[in-house]
C-alpha cells in the first residue's frame, strides 16, 4: 500500500515539474491521471490479499507502467516545445510581414508624393512655357499689326505719289507745248515760282511748328496746373507719387526739346539741300539755254527731252520729300489731336468730379474710368449706376472713402504714366525713323570711304608688290656680282702652268692660296644673309579694337556691329533690336605664325562680335586675345583662351567705348539666365548687356 501511494505522489510531482500544456490538454491529461490513480487504488486493493509473487509481478508491472508514464510525459513535453517553437516562428514571421507591409506603405507614399511633385513641375513648366509662348505671340502680333498698318501706310502714299505724279505728266506736257516761244521766260518764272514755292512751304512749316509749340506749351502749362490743383487736394502720404509724376514730366520736356532740336536741324539741313538743288538747277538751265541757241532743232528736242527727265526726277524727289514732310506732319497733327482730346476727356473728368465731394469723387474714379471705356453703349446706364452708387457710398464710414480715394489716385497715376509712356514711345518711333535716315546716309559715307579706303589698300598692296620685285631683283644681281666675284678671284688665285723644277713646287704654291680664297667666299656669304633675312617689313596697323585669333589652318574672322547708345544701356535690348546688326569691313592682317587680326580703327557707341569661320569642316583649336585703345594710356589687353572653331563661331564680344567684353565674367556685377537668353549687368554704372539664345 506504501509502494502504491508513494509511486502515485511521485508521478504528481512529476506532471507538476512539467510545463504548464494547454487548456484542452490540460485538461485531458488531468482525466488521464485520475483515471491511472483510481486503477493504481483498485490494483493495491486487491493484491493486499494476493501471495508475494504477485505482488512482485504487480511491482514489475508498476515499473514499466512508471517508465511508460515518464516517456509519455517527456514526448508531452517535446511536443509542447515544438507547439511553442512553431508559435514563436509564426510571430516573427508575422511580425516580419507586417515590417514588410509598412516598409512597401512607406515606399508608395514616397513615390506618390515624388509623382505629386513631379506632375506639379510638369504643370508649372507648362503653364510657364505656356505664359512664354503666348507673351511672344503677343508681341509677334503686336509687330505684325505695326508693319501692317505702315504698310498701308505707305501703300497711300504710294498711291497718292502716283496720282500726283499723273497730274504733274499731264501739266508737263502741257508746258513743253509752250516751251518751244517761251522757253527762256517760262524757265525764268518756274524758277521764281520754285523759290516763291520753298519760302512759303518753309514759312509754313515754321508757322505750323511754333503753332504747335505753342499748343505744346499751353497744353504742358494746363497740365502743369491740373497736376499742382491735384497736388495741393492730395494728402502727404502721396509726396512720394508726386515726385514721380514730377520726374516724369521733366523727363518728357528734356525729350520734348531734344525732338524740337532734331527737328529743326533736320528742316536747315533740309533747306540747304534744297537751295543747293535750286543752285544746280539754275546753272543747268543757263547750260540748256546756251546750248539750245547754238544747236538745230534736234539737238534742241533732245535737250527739252533731257531736262524734262531731270525735272521729272526733281520733282519726283521733291514730291517724296513734300509727302515725308505731310507725313511727318499728319503724324504730328494726329498724336496733337489724341494729346488734345485725351486732355479733353480729362478736363470733362475734373469737371465732374469737381462738382462732387472730393472724397466721393475719389471713390468712384475707379467706376468712373471704367465707365469712360464704354461711354458710347452705355452712358444713360452708368449715370443711373452711378447715381445710385453714389447713394449708397455716402452712407459709408469716412475709413472706406480714403481708402477709395487713395486706390481711385492711384489709378490715376497709373492711367497718367501709361499717357505719358505713350507719347514718349511715339516720340521714339519718330527720333528712330530719324536715326535710321541719318543711320543710312552715315552707311552710304562710310560705304564710299570703305571703298576708298580698299582702293588706297589695293594701290598699296601693289607698289609693296613692286617694292618686292625690286628687291628679288637687287638681291638676284647683289648674288650675281659676288659669285662673278669669287669666279674672278679663283681664276686670279690659279698660276700659269711652267715645266721642271718650279712645276713641281707649284702644287705646294697653289695649295696656300686656295684656303685664302675660300675665306673671301665665307665673307660673302655672310654678307649676302642679311639681304635675305632683310625683306619687306609691313608696319605694325593699330586700332580703337583688335582681336588676335590664332589657330591651325586658314580662318575667317568677320565682325557685327549693333548699336547700342549710352542714353539706353539702363533697359536690355530687346531680341528685335539685338537682332539689327550691321555688317563692318575690318582691316585684317595674316602674320607669319598662322594668326588672323582684325582691327577696327575707329568704334562707336556699340557691341562689336567678332566671328571667326575654318576652312575645312572639322573643328579647329584657336587662341583670341583681344586689345583695346592699343597705342593709347588707357590700353588694355585681354586673352580669352582656347576656343573650338566649328563653323560659325564667336569668339569674342565687346562693348564700345568702355572696352568690356562680354565673356569676361569679373568685368560684371552679376548675370541672370532666362529661357531667353543671358542677362549681365554693373550695379555702378546701370549697364544691362543681354544676349538672346539663337
Amino acid at each position: 500500500m506504501e509502494v502504491m501511494t508513494t509511486r502515485v505522489v511521485v508521478k504528481k510531482v512529476q506532471l507538476q515539474k512539467a510545463l504548464p500544456p494547454e487548456p484542452k490538454k490540460e485538461a485531458a491529461l488531468t482525466g488521464q491521471s485520475t483515471d491511472d490513480v483510481e486503477d493504481e487504488e483498485q490494483s493495491a486493493a486487491t493484491t493486499e490479499d494476493e501471495t508475494p509473487a504477485v505482488k512482485a509481478d504487480a511491482e514489475q508491472k508498476e515499473a514499466e507502467r512508471a517508465a511508460a508514464a515518464a516517456a509519455k510525459a517527456r514526448a508531452i513535453e517535446e511536443q509542447k516545445a515544438a507547439e511553442r517553437q512553431r508559435k514563436e516562428q509564426q510571430a516573427q514571421e508575422r511580425k516580419k510581414a507586417a515590417e514588410e507591409r509598412k516598409a512597401a506603405e512607406r515606399e508608395r507614399r514616397q513615390r506618390l508624393a515624388q509623382e505629386k511633385e513631379r506632375v506639379a513641375a510638369e504643370k508649372a513648366e507648362k503653364e510657364r512655357a505656356a505664359a512664354i509662348l503666348k507673351k511672344r505671340t503677343e508681341q509677334e502680333l503686336l509687330d505684325k499689326r505695326v508693319a501692317e498698318r505702315e504698310r498701308k501706310t505707305a501703300a497711300l502714299a504710294e498711291q497718292e505719289r502716283i496720282t500726283r505724279e499723273r497730274e504733274r505728266v499731264a501739266e508737263e506736257k502741257a508746258e513743253q507745248e509752250r516751251l518751244a516761244a517761251l522757253e527762256r521766260s517760262k524757265k525764268a518764272e518756274l524758277a521764281r515760282r520754285e523759290r516763291t514755292r520753298r519760302e512759303q512751304e518753309q514759312r509754313v512749316a515754321e508757322r505750323a511748328l511754333q503753332e504747335k509749340l505753342a499748343r505744346e506749351r499751353a497744353e504742358e502749362k494746363a497740365a502743369l496746373e491740373r497736376l499742382a490743383a491735384a497736388e495741393r487736394k492730395r494728402q502727404e502720404e502721396q509726396e512720394l507719387q508726386k515726385r514721380l509724376a514730377e520726374q516724369e514730366r521733366r523727363a518728357a520736356e528734356r525729350e520734348e526739346k531734344e525732338r524740337l532740336s532734331r527737328m529743326r536741324k533736320r528742316a536747315a539741313a533740309e533747306q540747304v539741300e534744297q537751295e543747293r538743288i535750286a543752285a544746280a538747277q539754275k546753272k543747268k538751265i543757263e547750260e540748256l539755254a546756251q546750248q539750245e541757241r547754238f544747236r538745230a532743232e534736234q539737238e534742241k528736242k533732245a535737250a527739252q527731252k533731257a531736262e524734262a527727265e531731270r525735272l521729272a526726277r526733281e520733282r519726283e524727289r521733291l514730291v517724296a520729300e513734300k509727302v515725308e514732310r505731310e507725313r511727318v506732319a499728319a503724324l504730328e497733327k494726329m498724336k496733337t489731336a489724341e494729346q488734345a482730346l485725351q486732355e479733353k476727356k480729362k478736363a470733362e473728368q475734373e469737371r465732374k468730379a469737381a462738382k462732387k465731394a472730393e472724397a466721393e469723387r475719389l471713390a468712384h474714379e475707379r467706376e468712373r474710368l471704367a465707365a469712360e471705356r464704354a461711354e458710347r453703349e452705355r452712358n444713360a446706364a452708368h449715370e443711373k449706376k452711378r447715381q445710385t452708387e453714389q447713394a449708397l457710398q455716402e452712407r459709408k464710414r469716412a475709413e472706406q472713402e480714403r481708402k477709395a480715394a487713395q486706390k481711385a489716385e492711384t489709378e490715376r497715376l497709373a492711367h497718367e504714366r501709361e499717357r505719358l509712356a505713350a507719347e514718349r514711345a511715339e516720340r521714339e518711333r519718330v527720333a528712330a525713323a530719324e536715326k535710321k535716315r541719318q543711320i543710312e546716309q552715315a552707311l552710304q559715307e562710310r560705304k564710299r570711304a570703305e571703298q576708298e579706303k580698299k582702293a588706297a589698300q589695293k594701290a598699296e598692296a601693289d607698289r609693296l608688290a613692286r617694292e618686292r620685285e625690286r628687291l628679288s631683283a637687287e638681291k638676284a644681281e647683289r648674288e650675281r656680282a659676288a659669285a662673278q666675284e669669287r669666279r674672278e678671284r679663283v681664276a686670279q688665285a690659279k698660276p700659269a702652268p711652267s715645266s721642271g723644277p718650279a712645276a713641281a713646287i707649284a702644287p705646294n704654291n697653289v695649295s696656300q692660296p686656295a684656303k685664302s680664297v675660300s675665306k673671301p667666299d665665307e665673307t660673302v656669304t655672310s654678307r649676302a644673309k642679311p639681304a635675305e633675312s632683310k625683306g619687306l617689313v609691313l608696319p605694325v596697323i593699330y586700332g580703337d579694337l583688335k582681336v588676335v585669333v590664332q589657330g591651325e589652318g586658314n580662318l575667317k574672322v568677320t565682325v557685327l556691329f549693333r548699336e547700342y547708345p549710352k542714353s539706353k544701356r539702363s533697359r536690355a535690348l530687346t531680341r528685335s533690336e539685338s537682332k539689327r546688326e550691321q555688317k563692318l569691313t575690318p582691316i585684317v592682317v595674316r602674320t607669319p605664325d598662322h594668326a588672323e587680326e582684325a582691327i577696327v580703327e575707329k568704334t562707336a557707341d556699340g557691341i562689336y562680335t567678332f566671328i571667326a569661320e575654318g576652312d575645312g569642316g572639322a573643328p579647329v583649336k584657336a587662341n583670341c586675345l583681344v586689345k583695346i585703345y592699343e597705342k593709347s594710356k588707357t590700353a588694355k589687353t585681354r586673352r580669352l583662351g582656347a576656343k573650338a572653331i566649328s563653323g560659325k563661331t564667336v569668339v569674342a564680344r565687346v562693348l564700345m567705348p568702355e572696352g568690356i567684353i562680354w565673356e569676361d565674367d569679373a568685368a560684371f556685377s552679376g548675370s541672370m539666365q532666362d529661357s531667353d537668353g543671358v542677362t549681365k549687368f554693373i550695379s555702378d554704372t546701370g549697364l544691362v548687356w543681354k544676349e538672346y539664345v539663337p
